[in-house]
């Protein structure tokens, strides 16, 4: 009966793992960025996959910002050159090993 239950419990290890990594897609981050003018700048992470939750840090000092819309104005007071960096979430929260949830990139303001 002991070998039994042991091997039922490594059957559904193996059915929920293959469920669990096989049927969930990877998020996968991604952002493009514009300027309106000298200091403020709209990110666009519609090109994000299988993200629900945005959460940005531009680098400047200020607090993180979270939103569920894909698109975030940011003004920055300083000239400088900043690593803005975009976490995407997924809305039932998993992370999984697959994809690139976390992507960043160097701006400029003059």
């Amino acid at each position: 009966m002991k070998n039994l239950r042991l091997k039922f419990s490594i059957l559904v290890s193996i059915i929920s793992l293959f469920f669990f990594n096989g049927c969930t897609k990877p998020q996968e981050a991604c952002f493009i960025f514009t300027p309106l003018n000298s200091t403020d700048i709209v990110f666009d992470a519609s090109c994000s996959q299988n993200t629900s939750t945005y959460q940005w840090t531009f680098g400047d000092g200020t607090s993180d910002s979270t939103t569920t819309i894909s698109t975030i104005t940011h003004t920055f007071n300083t000239p400088g050159s900043y690593t803005v960096v975009l976490n995407a979430e997924r809305k039932d929260g998993v992370a999984l090993s697959e994809g690139t949830p976390t992507i960043s990139t160097t701006i400029t303001i003059q």
